[in-house]
């Protein structure tokens, strides 16, 4: 099988969820960035292309870099079909620019039966009036051949919302990082320590979980690290709001892998008490990883996922005294307890499962050419 894979991020190491889908004979190229010098490993088990416009790079004056997202969509959009034209029998869309990707996708699926992956049914922050957004995203869901979501709840908004059929929506759990584990020279913390990591937005219920901890004043015996990066109004805020607070560790700006998994290795719960949410947490994904149990809000497929696993436990979005609560409980609980539902959920997130569940929808998209 000859295997497109749209990767707009560095791709800088081999893949175990590329190696986990192809089989004997296969070729598959995979469509990156322009990764950054000396951060790339030689890649000899599959091709990588890496000429798709790069975010980051920000050139000209103001005019230009107001009509930046517009020069780089058209840019991708150029590249990707000029690799698209060597001819191949799948093309998966690993991220989606609903934008412009509906009507780019009606003009793909013309060439190559397509795979994409849907990792936010409706945007995080929404910058289009509702109505525009909807459409857009319908079309874009409808042009997309084979979707792949990562919970049936989003399967079912998919559907439901958008008017797509149930047998082209596809569940394909997260996939977890092959190299995260905890770090077993990194002593565990005398008391318990609850982390917060990420990107800091406002979906993410960060005002909520400052009500919390404000609620609960010297009553939690609990460390907590707030990590990640976010915009000055937000840092500024968690600053001003938190900085008294002897308890809490903040740690702004770009995260590098080995400090993620110290924190990670460091902490015994994660927190993610989001207030609105259309996707599944890669996070969550983290804390499977690491074998941390959850304190999550019911919202996305957050909620759902921890509470089916079993793996910690869930609170009302935006309900300040019901996460307030919950960490208390945590602090008092044996996390021993949540150890083999979170060795069983890391097992369903496993490469080898994901790659296989890959292979499969791919297989049916070709075969429907």
């Amino acid at each position: 099988m000859r295997i497109y894979w749209y990767w707009p991020h560095p791709h800088r190491a081999v893949s175990p969820l590329c190696l986990a889908v192809l089989r004997t004979g296969d070729q598959l190229v995979v469509h990156a960035l322009a990764a950054p010098e000396g951060e790339v490993d030689r890649i000899s088990e599959y091709a990588v292309v890496r000429d798709l416009p790069d975010p980051a790079v920000r050139r000209g004056g103001a005019l230009r870099r107001a009509f930046r997202p517009i020069e780089l969509a058209a840019g991708r959009s150029r590249a990707r079909a000029r690799v698209i034209r060597r001819g191949f029998d799948v093309a998966h869309i690993g991220n989606l620019t609903y934008q412009t990707d509906w009507a780019d996708l009606r003009r793909l699926r013309r060439r190559v039966p397509l795979v994409c992956d849907v990792h936010d049914v409706r945007p995080h922050r929404s910058t289009l009036p509702p109505r525009v957004e909807t459409f857009l995203l319908r079309q874009t869901y409808r042009n997309g051949g084979h979707l792949i979501v990562l919970h049936d709840v989003l399967k079912e908004e998919v559907v439901g919302d958008f008017g797509i059929s149930p047998e082209r929506v596809h569940v394909v759990p997260h996939v977890l990082d092959a190299r995260a584990a905890r770090d077993p020279s990194i002593a565990l913390p005398a008391r318990p320590r609850f982390l917060l990591f990420g990107t800091l937005r406002a979906n993410k219920g960060i005002d909520v979980l400052i009500d919390a901890l404000t609620m609960l004043g010297r009553d939690l015996d609990a460390d907590v690290v707030i990590a990640g990066s976010g915009t000055d109004e937000m840092t500024t805020n968690v600053k001003e709001r938190l900085g008294g607070m002897a308890h809490v560790s903040l740690e702004f700006g770009r995260i590098s892998e080995s400090r993620k998994r110290e924190l990670f290795s460091q902490s015994s719960w994660v927190l993610l008490p989001y207030v609105s949410f259309h996707s599944q947490s890669g996070v969550l994904a983290d804390a499977y990883a690491y074998r941390l149990p959850i304190i999550a809000s019911d919202v996305g497929a957050i909620g759902p996922t921890v509470r089916a696993d079993g793996t910690g436990l869930v609170v009302p979005p935006g309900d300040a005294g019901a996460l307030a609560d919950a960490m208390l409980k945590a602090t008092a609980a044996d996390d021993s307890v949540f150890a083999e539902a979170l060795s069983a959920a890391a097992r369903r997130h496993d490469v080898s499962v994901v790659g296989a569940r890959l292979r499969e929808i791919y297989e049916l998209a070709a075969a429907e050419s």
